[in-house]
């Protein structure tokens, strides 16, 4: 689930470009990004984000004759403004409209706070009822620094704000910040082989996956 816009254009955002324009623009934030893997039909993928603030990031895709930026669902307030600002940057450096399923739109005025916070409400509450009624209980997204998943306890707990959309938001956004940012950072290897104490036999042995803290 996901909103996208398009610039129809036959360039290439310069990803190290955007970055060192966002960081002249962001002098109270640290801005960064990664590069993925890109799918079938684009040429390169990019995901932008800020440093501590960004619960999912702002995607750049390099496509033949088009970059799109696409904002995923449960992206906070943070992300939908980088996303106004990457839209403004490219559009006046390429001189061409930015284009979204209705038509042409101009970023600074359709990206208000007040449409902001519809948008995510609107996403909010399309999530919740996924999870209710398609995903059983269950989803996982990718945030900037790890995966957040949603199980069953959780869902219990975000239904009770599905009749409050700016509540269900603020919840969903503190889920997702605790885990991104206030959890400890842990190295995880693989997967370790465990010896029962009264076999030596190696079918017996157990593959498990473990994560330590710190060392």
């Amino acid at each position: 689930m996901s909103r996208c816009y398009f610039l129809k254009t036959d360039y290439h955002v310069d990803f190290i470009g955007m970055q060192e324009t966002l960081e002249m623009l962001h002098h109270e934030y640290i801005t960064a990004y990664q590069e993925l893997e890109p799918s079938a039909g684009e040429r390169s993928v990019a995901c932008f984000y800020i440093k501590g603030e960004s619960a999912r990031g702002v995607h750049i895709i390099n496509k033949e004759g088009e970059i799109v930026i696409k904002i995923n669902s449960l992206c906070n307030y943070i992300d939908y403004a980088l996303a106004r600002q990457i839209l403004t940057i490219e559009r006046d450096y390429l001189k061409t409209q930015v284009i979204d399923e209705d038509g042409q739109i101009i970023p600074e005025e359709y990206f208000t706070d007040e449409k902001i916070q519809e948008l995510r409400e609107e996403d909010a509450k399309t999530v919740l009822v996924a999870l209710k009624n398609i995903l059983k209980d269950y989803m996982q997204i990718f945030g900037v620094v790890r995966k957040v998943y949603f199980g069953k306890a959780i869902t219990q707990k975000l239904i009770k704000y599905e009749n409050d959309p700016k509540a269900l938001v603020d919840a969903f956004e503190a889920i997702i910040h605790h885990v991104q940012y206030e959890l400890p950072e842990y190295n995880m290897p693989g997967a370790a082989l465990v010896r029962p104490k009264d076999s030596e036999d190696e079918k017996d042995f157990m593959l498990i996956r473990i994560m330590f803290e710190g060392n």
